[in-house]
């Protein structure tokens, strides 16, 4: 498996189910990446599970990631979708929050891809509360969860 699908499906699926993320209310990124699937479509082995992803649509920048998860019935196959936009030199990976009791909303990593190495980065969230906390951002914090999540506007 590739560095980069490493740490992208690390910290997606980290950030999917973690109590504290930073969301923004659209995807971030000014401009849809085309996704070639020579570069981006695949079957990689990580530690304990099989990656797959799939580019749904290489003209929207729409990729699908799949993986089974083993949990205490049993095991079950495990999906996730989002978009590659991009802003000047800056890429980003935007997946949409599932929660149904909220606003539509996205997760979302920073990406750097070169020939033959690509890195990955989640937010800071301790950086993100300071800067909320400071009125640096113009943000907004989801008191309707028990968790503490921050929403970029």
């Amino acid at each position: 498996m590739t560095p980069f699908f490493r740490f992208l499906f690390v910290f997606v699926i980290f950030s999917v189910s973690a109590c504290d993320a930073v969301f923004t209310p659209t995807p971030l990124g000014d401009d849809v990446v085309a996704l070639d699937a020579t570069e981006w479509q695949g079957t990689w082995l990580a530690p304990d599970m099989v990656i797959t992803t799939t580019v749904l649509d290489k003209d929207t920048g729409l990729l699908q990631v799949a993986w089974v998860e083993r949990g205490a019935k049993g095991a079950s196959l495990e999906l996730l979708e989002g978009s590659i936009r991009a802003s000047g030199e800056l890429v980003f990976a935007n997946v949409p929050d599932t929660n149904p009791n909220v606003e539509p909303r996205y997760l979302w990593l920073m990406i750097d891809k070169a020939e033959n190495r690509i890195t990955v980065w989640s937010q800071n969230l301790e950086q993100f509360k300071i800067a909320v906390k400071n009125a640096d951002l113009p943000v907004s914090t989801d008191v309707n969860h028990s968790s503490n999540r921050v929403v970029a506007l």
